[in-house]
């Protein structure tokens, strides 16, 4: 199960994992066909390590590999509030 962490400008670090990943690799690949909507997109979970609840993101297929690290703050700073 692969993860991205981040730390925000707070000091909080949030660990970020795209929803139903986990499991066999075969398992994972259908996971994703089923989790990817129709703008291909797909469901990221980031939970921090401090005082904000978990926020769920809808990104890029690409956020693990090409999604820059400002980017994804910037996602979770425009849901972290109104969670």
């Amino acid at each position: 199960m692969e993860e991205r962490e981040i730390k925000d400008s707070e000091g909080i670090t949030w660990k970020c994992i795209q929803a139903f990943s986990g499991g066999s690799a075969a398992l994972a690949e259908k996971a994703n066909e089923l989790a990817d909507n129709s703008d291909g997109q797909v469901t990221v979970v980031c939970t921090p390590s401090g005082a904000y609840q978990t926020v769920r993101l809808e990104l890029s297929k690409e956020w693990m590999e090409s999604m820059p690290e400002e980017d994804l703050l910037k996602n979770i700073e425009g849901v972290k509030g109104k969670s």
